[in-house]
């Protein structure tokens, strides 16, 4: 069925298992008109003849011998089959295609031609329409482990790595010396950031296939890991209400064991405001804080912090923040959280020292029939000169149509007890309803680009009224050999909820950053 010479490398290529030679010999051939019995039966020692050679491994000869069944009886499923397996070898993924398509326009349950069509979508990155071959293949040949196990990869490449973990799961149980089913796992689990429980599972790898290269070189990226990584962000804002802010962000990340994490981010931010006066100030920031995330899937998060500023008179204000998430396996994880934090992101909010304390209620779904779906939910309150309370509430649905893009909805509803002159976007009521339209392409293994466009319309309570709002972002990334990266992004905007301080129409928001990551 799947052939296991067929490895995958880091792009995400293929991997597989041997054909199943007897089911392929049982093909029975559809005769076109004026083809005799004898002729494909001749075809029929060719093609086992094919067969023979394709499992010795001379695949040239096999093709040779493909190519003479075909010519005896061209379609003579068996050879036509083995002819898609052999340029799968050759890589000839396009040919591979079309060979297993006509296949199965003869024969929609054909289990082998099933499985290879799925491995040649998969090579050539259409990861959807291979996961609907091997699901085929599973309903035909439900004791078949080549079809589970690439059901298992499509869901993993397509980064659903719990279910993943479910079909990983299912199959060690039927088929529990499989290597690469454990080490899918493995792979899974730490996606989901369960260190431990993917160190449990790389350990039943290494005991079914201790000299296993893959298996070493995920060991390698375990290890690899858990080392310090560094990433620093140079951001640049401005708006219509001519405020310029400039900000130099660092964090870091270590984990000292399986399981946990220890972050410490850093922020400068010089901002200045140019209305009816001028006003330059500073702020900065440091937050220390740890996350771990349980066998059970629980994931736990906590750090504290603190702010400064160069306003004569102000005392430095603390920070804290606390979250508790459900396991991400469930149909819908809820999360937790609370935060106090300075809001200093404009010369105006540093000046009036406002502080924001939040408490938020958020379940979200990640399902691959439809796509992922959140909802937020949340109350604050906002100390400055004066004190305010906040409401808020989100709906965010992404579909997945086909291919790299994605499309949805997301809605907010928010609202203030008061509206006070303190720097930030405080209306009575505010409704924003955009439609998001989401692609992410890569290149080369190096290169990526994504982009996010979001039409919509707002209305803003107190008499401003409704007007039409827009929203896009992209980003380009550029991976080194060896883990360092760096990305290039942009944010434009005409909605009240990214305004730094909006109180006019005609509202405009820009921003542009340059980050660098690294891993030591």
């Amino acid at each position: 069925m799947i052939d296991r010479a067929l490895r995958r490398s880091g792009s995400g290529a293929l991997m597989g298992g041997l054909v199943a030679l007897a089911t392929l010999l049982g093909s029975m051939p559809t005769q076109a008109s004026g083809q005799t019995q004898a002729s494909c039966a001749m075809a029929g020692a060719a093609a086992e003849d094919g067969w023979r050679l394709y499992r010795t491994g001379d695949i040239q000869a096999a093709g040779r011998q493909f190519n003479r069944a075909l010519a005896a009886c061209p379609r003579h499923l068996g050879a036509l089959t083995g002819r898609g397996y052999v340029a799968l070898r050759q890589g000839e993924v396009d040919e591979a295609s079309r060979v297993f398509g006509s296949v199965l326009s003869a024969d929609p349950a054909h289990v082998d031609a099933l499985l290879g069509a799925g491995l040649a979508q998969s090579r050539l990155g259409r990861l959807a329409e291979a996961e609907e071959h091997f699901r085929a293949a599973t309903v035909e040949a439900p004791d078949s482990p080549d079809a589970a196990l690439g059901l298992a990869r499509m869901a993993a490449w397509q980064g659903r790595h719990h279910e993943a973990e479910r079909l990983y799961r299912s199959y060690t149980g039927r088929w529990p010396e499989s290597t690469e089913a454990h080490l899918g796992l493995a792979r899974a689990l730490e996606a989901q950031g369960r260190s431990r429980a993917a160190h449990r599972a790389l350990e039943e790898a290494r005991r079914s296939a201790p000299q296993a290269p893959e298996v070493q070189a995920f060991a390698d990226d375990m290890a690899r890991s858990r080392r310090p990584s560094f990433r620093t962000s140079f951001v640049y804002e401005s708006d219509s209400d001519r405020n310029r802010v400039r900000s130099t962000v660092v964090r870091a990340a270590w984990r000292p064991r399986a399981g946990i994490e220890v972050r410490w981010d850093a922020y400068l931010r010089e901002s200045k405001v140019d209305r009816q006066f001028f006003l330059v100030r500073r702020a900065a920031g440091l937050r220390v804080g740890v996350a771990t995330t349980l066998d059970a899937g629980w994931q736990l998060r906590a750090g504290v912090g603190g702010s400064d500023t160069n306003v004569t008179g102000s005392g430095r204000l603390g920070s804290f923040d606390a979250s508790l998430a459900t396991p991400g396996r469930r149909p819908v994880v809820a999360v937790l959280a609370f935060n106090r934090s300075p809001l200093d992101a404009t010369s105006v909010l540093i000046e009036r020292g406002v502080q924001v304390t939040s408490v938020t209620l958020e379940a979200q779904t990640n399902r691959a029939s439809f796509g992922d779906g959140r909802l937020s939910l949340s109350w604050a309150g906002y100390e400055g000169i004066g004190s305010n309370r906040r409401w808020y509430s989100n709906l965010r649905v992404l579909a997945r149509p086909s291919g790299p893009v994605r499309i949805g909805v997301d809605a907010t509803v928010l609202g203030f007890s008061r509206n006070l002159n303190e720097g930030y976007f405080d209306p009575s009521s505010y409704v924003l309803a955009l439609v998001p339209i989401q692609g992410r392409v890569s290149w080369n293994e190096r290169w990526g680009l994504g982009l996010t466009v979001s039409p919509g319309i707002e209305h803003i309570g107190g008499g401003a009224g409704r007007r039409g709002a827009l929203r896009g972002e992209g980003e380009l990334s550029y991976s080194f050999p060896g883990g360092p990266s760096v990305s290039l992004g942009g944010i434009y905007a005409t909605t009240g909820a990214q305004a730094l301080w909006a109180d006019e129409f005609g509202y405009r928001y820009f921003a542009t950053s340059v980050g660098l990551s690294w891993q030591f």
